[in-house]
C-alpha cells in the first residue's frame, strides 16, 4: 500500500490480471504486470509513473467556498478553491494558471517541470534546498524541477527567472565568431578596430589597467593578454572571450556587449561608475558591468563557506565587505548565517597593488586579533569586523577605499593643461574654491568631475565640455591603475570663504541626543505625526552615492508624510514650529507640537498641531544636516548649516 500526494486514498499494488483495460491515469498508456489502484475511484498509477506523476490537470472551479490549504504554493485560502477531478487537488486560481513547464536563467538545459512533490514518499529526499534561493522547499507543495539535474526551485523564484518564449531556442550566451586568428600571436575581436597582438608577461607593466574589465593587470589572477600597440589598448584574454549576447537574472532582456572606452556609465545593478566593457538593453538602454552581468546564482565567493542568494528582503542588514547597510541595493545572503555582502564588495578585485606597498595586496576577510586596527594608508582606526586589503610580508593592512578609491572602475585621465593625473571625484555644491571647471570655466557642483587632488585642478566628466574635451584630445585616458591612485583626495571640502554652523536646538530636554550629518544636500524628509511630531527622518545620499532615509528619530506612531526635493535645484533653507508640554494628554513631557519646513522653493507642513512656543531658524542658510532629542516623540530639533562669510 502506498500514500499518494494526488489522491485522497491510499493506492494498493496490484497485479493488472483481471482488471482489462487498465489505463495509467498519468501517461493514459495501458497498465501491464502490476499497477498502483485505488478500486473505488478507478485511479490507477503504473509503477514508474508513481515517482514522476505530474499530469496536465484538468482544473474544475469548486462552487462552494471554504476554507484550504493551497497543495501548490502551501498559502491558505478563503474563497473558491480549483479542483482536480483527477487527483482531487485543491489549489487557488492563480497557481491552476500555472505553466506545466518552464526554463529559467539559472538552468537553460533543460525546461522545469511542475512538480507536485509526494512527501514522505521513499524517492522524494527528506529535505531539498532551492537552487535559486538556497532556502529549503516544503516538499509537502509545489515547486519547479528538473530530476535529470536534481534541480528543484520554489514555484515564486521560478516565475521571477523565467525566461521569454521566444529566448527558449536561442543562444543563451553567443560568443561565436568573436575572436579571429590572424596568426600565431595576433588575433582581430569586433570590439577593436585593430589587430590585437599577444604581450608576454615581462612586457605587461604593473601599472597597466585591461581596457575590459578596468582591473591592473597583474592586480588579477595571470593571463594571457592582448593589446594594440597603435592605440596603447590593452585587455585580458578572458575578457576578449566574453559572449557577445547574454542572458542574466539581472535583467529580462538579452544583453549585447559593447565597449565604452571614454565616457563615465553607472552599472545599472550596483550603481557603480564605470567604463570599459558592458553588457547594454537595447531595449530599455540599460548597462551592467561585466562584473554584475556574470553573477550567477546560487553565488559563490571565496569570503563565505556558504553559496549565497539573491537577498530579497527589505530588511536592513548590513554588508560584511565594508559594514554599510544592504537595503534597497543589489546584494546577497547566505540563508545559513547572517551573512550580507553587496554588489560593489562582491565583486572587488581579489588582488591589488598600490604604491604604499611593494607588493600585490590580497583581500582579507577576518584579520587576526590584535589591540589596534589601523590603516597603513591613512594611518586611522579601522573596524575589524570589515574587510581589507592587506599584504602577509609586509603586516600591511589598509581600508578598501583607501587602496581601490571611490570609482575603482574609472582610469585616470591626464589634461593637457595639467602635469598630474587626474581622477574621478563627486564635487559638492556650495565648494566654489576649486570647484570650477579648468576646461570651460563654469562650476563642477554637485556633479562628477575629473580633479587633482594636490593642485585642486578640475575639469568636468560629464556633459559638453567633457565631450569637446575627449574628442579634440586634450582629455585622454591614461592606463595606470591602482598603483598609483592618490591617497590624500579631497571629497567633502569646505574651503575659504565658508562657515559651518550649528543652531539650536528647540524643544524640550527629554529622550537622547542624535545628529544627522549629510554635508552635500538634504534630499528629503518624512515627519510622523498627530497632535504632536512623534518622529523624523531625512533622506539623503550614501557613500555610494544612493540615497538612504537615516533611521527613525523618535517613536512609532503618527502618520506618515513624506517630502522628496527637486535636486538639486531644491534644498532646505528655513524649520520653523512649535513646542510644548504633552499636560492635555496627561503628560509634562516637552516635544516638538509642529514643524514647517521650507526650501527655496515651496513651504511643507505645518505637520502636527500649531500650539505652544513658536521657535524659527531662518533663511538665508543652507541646511546640511540636523540634530536634537528624541525618545517616544520628537523633543528637540536644529539644524547644521553652511554659509557663505
Amino acid at each position: 500500500m502506498q500514500d499518494s500526494y494526488y489522491h485522497e486514498h491510499p493506492l494498493i499494488l496490484l497485479p493488472t490480471i483481471g482488471f482489462n483495460g487498465t489505463i495509467c491515469n498519468s501517461c493514459k498508456n495501458d497498465c501491464r504486470e502490476f499497477v498502483y489502484r485505488c478500486p473505488p475511484c478507478n485511479f490507477n498509477l503504473h509503477v514508474a509513473c508513481l515517482k514522476s506523476f505530474n499530469h496536465e490537470h484538468s482544473f474544475t472551479k469548486f462552487w462552494s467556498p471554504a476554507e484550504f490549504v493551497c497543495r501548490a504554493c502551501g498559502e491558505k485560502g478563503d474563497e473558491f478553491s480549483w479542483f482536480c477531478v483527477t487527483c482531487h487537488l485543491p489549489v487557488h486560481k492563480k497557481c491552476a494558471e500555472l505553466p506545466l513547464t518552464l526554463r529559467i536563467y539559472g538552468h537553460r538545459r533543460h525546461d522545469l517541470r511542475l512538480t507536485y512533490f509526494r512527501h514522505g514518499a521513499e524517492f522524494v529526499p527528506n529535505k531539498i534546498d532551492c537552487k535559486f534561493c538556497c532556502e529549503e522547499i516544503k516538499t509537502q507543495y509545489a515547486g519547479y524541477g528538473c530530476y535529470e539535474c536534481n534541480y528543484f526551485v520554489h514555484l515564486n523564484c521560478a516565475s521571477s527567472q523565467s525566461m521569454p518564449i521566444d529566448a527558449i531556442d536561442s543562444s543563451d550566451d553567443d560568443d561565436d565568431d568573436q575572436i579571429t586568428e590572424i596568426s600565431g600571436t595576433e588575433i582581430q575581436h569586433f570590439i577593436h578596430p585593430h589587430g590585437l597582438k599577444f604581450f608576454p608577461p615581462k612586457e605587461v607593466g604593473q601599472d597597466r589597467v585591461c581596457n575590459g574589465c578596468m582591473k591592473g593587470l597583474l592586480s588579477t589572477p595571470p593571463s594571457n593578454t592582448y593589446g594594440c600597440k597603435q592605440c596603447d589598448f590593452i585587455v585580458h584574454k578572458q575578457c576578449l572571450e566574453l559572449p557577445l549576447k547574454k542572458r542574466n537574472f539581472l535583467h529580462k532582456h538579452k544583453l549585447t556587449l559593447i565597449s565604452i572606452p571614454d565616457f563615465v556609465f553607472q552599472c545599472e545593478a550596483c550603481r557603480q561608475h564605470f567604463h570599459g566593457f558592458a553588457y547594454h538593453c537595447r531595449a530599455c538602454f540599460s548597462t551592467f558591468d561585466t562584473r554584475c552581468a556574470s553573477i550567477k546564482i546560487p553565488f559563490e565567493h571565496p569570503g563565505h563557506e556558504h553559496p549565497l542568494s539573491l537577498n530579497r528582503t527589505n530588511e536592513d542588514h548590513n554588508c560584511e565587505g565594508c559594514g554599510e547597510g544592504v537595503k534597497k541595493k543589489l546584494a546577497f545572503r547566505c540563508v545559513h548565517c547572517d551573512f550580507h555582502l553587496d554588489a560593489r564588495c562582491a565583486t572587488l578585485p581579489a588582488t591589488v597593488r598600490h604604491r604604499a606597498d611593494a607588493h600585490p595586496l590580497e583581500l582579507g576577510f577576518v584579520e587576526e586579533e590584535g589591540e589596534e586596527y589601523y590603516c597603513d594608508v591613512c594611518e586611522l582606526e579601522r573596524e575589524p569586523q570589515v574587510w581589507f586589503y592587506g599584504c602577509r610580508e609586509c603586516s600591511f593592512s589598509a581600508h578598501l577605499e583607501c587602496v581601490v578609491g571611490e570609482f575603482p572602475h574609472v582610469k585616470s585621465k591626464m589634461h593637457e593643461a595639467h602635469r598630474h593625473p587626474l581622477n574621478l571625484a563627486m564635487k559638492w555644491k556650495g565648494v566654489e574654491q576649486g570647484g570650477d571647471c579648468a576646461a570651460c570655466g563654469e562650476s563642477c557642483s554637485d556633479d562628477l568631475a575629473f580633479e587633482c587632488g594636490v593642485c585642486k585642478f578640475n575639469v568636468h566628466a560629464v556633459g559638453h565640455c567633457y565631450h569637446r574635451g575627449t574628442v579634440q584630445g586634450k582629455l585622454a585616458s591614461t592606463n595606470r591603475c591602482f598603483y598609483y591612485r592618490g591617497i590624500g583626495l579631497h571629497q567633502h571640502p569646505i574651503q575659504n570663504g565658508w562657515t559651518r554652523g550649528k543652531l539650536g536646538p528647540y524643544g524640550g530636554r527629554g529622550g537622547s541626543p542624535w545628529e544627522e550629518k549629510v554635508f552635500a544636500s538634504i534630499r528629503g524628509f518624512a515627519v510622523y505625526h498627530e497632535g504632536w511630531v512623534d518622529a523624523f527622518q531625512i533622506l539623503h545620499e550614501s557613500n555610494n552615492g544612493g540615497l538612504i532615509w537615516s533611521r527613525n528619530h523618535g517613536g512609532n506612531g503618527g502618520s506618515r508624510s513624506e517630502v522628496v526635493f527637486d535636486y538639486p535645484d531644491e534644498y532646505l533653507v528655513s524649520i520653523r514650529g512649535h513646542y510644548s508640554d504633552l499636560r492635555k494628554w496627561g503628560s509634562e513631557l516637552v516635544v516638538i507640537r509642529s514643524l514647517t519646513l521650507e526650501t527655496n522653493r515651496r513651504s511643507c507642513g505645518p505637520y502636527g498641531e500649531e500650539d505652544g512656543t513658536k521657535f524659527s531658524f531662518p533663511a538665508g542658510t543652507k541646511f546640511i544636516g540636523l540634530h536634537g532629542r528624541s525618545g517616544q516623540f520628537l523633543d528637540a530639533i536644529g539644524p547644521y548649516t553652511i554659509s557663505k562669510q
